[in-house]
């Protein structure tokens, strides 16, 4: 029988061999044996699914037997009937598919009903109360989920990094969260910090495409670059802490609710965006293409963004193509907004392009704003009055 490995599996593969580890061949795929010499090289492992209800206990045994700082390679249709619980410090890497169990690529798919499909394990294992997890990978992957009541990947552990993964048809896609499934939060004085999510395609979510759980202050800091989230429920992008994070390069379409809702902004980007059609064809409420409570002293910038709404808007719904809110009541906030193009194509629209508001203290949001283009809507731009100051320099 012929095992694949992947480009990435051959170079740790490669490195080992030449220094004097071994390569063999398990029952499950390839195995590196360090040298002696070289103890620190990682193990890669490969483990193929069936498509059949064996494929929950074939990846558990996997992940079990797999030493930290090892690497798993998975490939097929895998067949979840429990939820997947992966363990920290490892790499969990595929050949990407779409989700579509075309035969084509990496899926893991749901056949279970549960509140998730694939987690971490110290938001698994309920261990919030020890803190936040440790860093693990996941790359070139599919999530399949076959209930809009069940998370696609949810992680509670820093320095996450998520790659090239298709998330399809969960709750919410993928979310970084502060709490364990137990719903218990890691204590108010730890951190959960510095993830990446990058390249990821994310649609037909029945809540929010990707969401930042976070009730109190420590999933902060991460990266949401360059990702596709398509077709969600409510939010494409929901931030319950903004503070730090850097929300650049995405593209979000056909989302019903907000673009991206940015809760206490804090040090934080969103910039280079492309949003069309968000609160896609709503006949009441309020919608945002991007929306942000800002709060005091460190500022944000929300800069060279794209926000269109091309695929028709109820004339009763309300929409704001990039908004703010000054949330502290003791305090001013800064940030700039420019470059940004906002276009509003529809008839006798009620749009507003931009909507400022201040906490009632005069200056208390201080905006520096050039170089934007609004066009088509019935209101450039609307603030709250001698609370909102804005110039530029």
């Amino acid at each position: 029988m012929k095992h694949k490995i992947s480009f990435a599996a051959a170079v740790v593969a490669a490195a080992a061999l030449g220094a004097g580890g071994v390569l063999a061949a398990t029952g499950t795929g390839l195995k590196v044996t360090p040298s002696a010499a070289n103890a620190q090289t990682a193990t890669v492992s490969q483990v193929t699914c069936s498509g059949s209800s064996a494929d929950s206990a074939t990846l558990s045994g996997a992940i079990s037997a797999l030493p930290e700082g090892g690497t798993l390679v998975i490939e097929g249709t895998c067949d979840l009937t429990q939820p997947l619980v992966l363990a920290a410090g490892r790499t969990y890497e595929g050949s990407t598919g779409d989700g579509s169990n075309d035969g084509v690529g990496t899926v893991l798919d749901q056949h279970f009903t549960g509140s998730y499909l694939v987690a971490n394990d110290a938001y698994a294992n309920k261990q919030a109360s020890a803190g936040t997890g440790d860093p693990l990978t996941v790359q070139d992957l599919a999530i399949a989920c076959d209930s809009s009541a069940t998370n696609g990947l949810v992680l509670m552990a820093w320095q996450v990094i998520v790659s090239h993964v298709d998330v399809t048809g969960c709750d919410s896609g993928i979310v970084d969260t502060s709490t364990d499934a137990a719903g218990t939060a890691i204590p108010a004085t730890g951190t959960s910090v510095n993830s990446r999510f990058d390249d990821n395609f994310i649609q037909n979510s029945a809540s929010h495409g990707f969401w930042v759980d976070d009730s109190g202050n420590a999933v902060t800091d991460g990266f949401f670059d360059d990702n596709q989230v398509a077709s969600s429920g409510q939010n494409a992008v929901e931030l319950d802490n903004a503070a730090g994070w850097n929300v650049t390069g995405n593209h979000l379409y056909n989302d019903s609710q907000d673009g991206i809702y940015a809760s206490r902004m804090w040090g934080t980007t969103i910039s280079g965006n492309y949003i069309e059609d968000f609160g896609d064809k709503q006949s009441s409420g309020s919608w945002f293409g991007i929306f942000g409570t800002n709060q005091c002293s460190i500022g944000s910038t929300i800069d060279d963004n794209m926000i269109f709404n091309d695929g028709g808007e109820g004339t009763s719904a309300s929409y704001t193509y990039l908004g703010v809110s000054q949330n502290s009541s003791d305090c001013s906030g800064s940030l700039t907004v420019n470059g940004n193009v906002i276009y509003d194509q529809a008839a006798g629209n009620k749009a507003t392009g931009m909507g400022f508001q201040g906490n009632g203290t005069s200056a208390s949001l201080v905006i520096g704003s050039a170089g934007n283009v609004i066009r088509g809507v019935a209101t450039t731009r609307s603030t709250s009055g001698t609370d909102v100051s804005i110039g530029g320099q």
